[in-house]
């Protein structure tokens, strides 16, 4: 299952990645290889006060990405963090088949 994680850092940690830099994609993914999340790709993120990170995850059970998302925030290095779910073209179209399925047994209260 692939997932993004979308984060911000405090100023705090932009201090330390100024004082410090290093290509924290590599880090995260040599933290990660001893567990069942893979990386699959590592951005910085820019545009106004929100500089951050865009991290793209491959992973086989989704309480593995759950755990990485508090890892991030228990970090504190971030002021926001969200994680969302991204599903191939054909993942959406399943979706959206069983939607159709669902609305069929569906009765909105009145």
């Amino acid at each position: 299952m692939l997932f993004a994680l979308m984060a911000d850092y405090t100023p705090e940690a932009m201090k330390a990645l100024i004082r410090d830099p290093v290509d924290r994609g590599q880090v995260l993914a040599r933290m990660l290889e001893a567990t069942r999340v893979k990386v699959v790709d590592f951005y910085a993120t820019s545009g106004g006060d929100n500089e951050g990170v865009l991290v793209l995850y491959n992973v086989q059970e989704e309480i593995d990405f759950k755990a990485t998302l508090n890892i991030a925030i228990a970090s504190g290095a971030f002021r926001s963090v969200r994680g969302i779910r991204l599903l191939t073209g054909e993942e959406s179209r399943q979706a959206l088949v069983q939607a159709k399925e669902f609305q069929n047994h569906y009765q909105p209260p009145h």
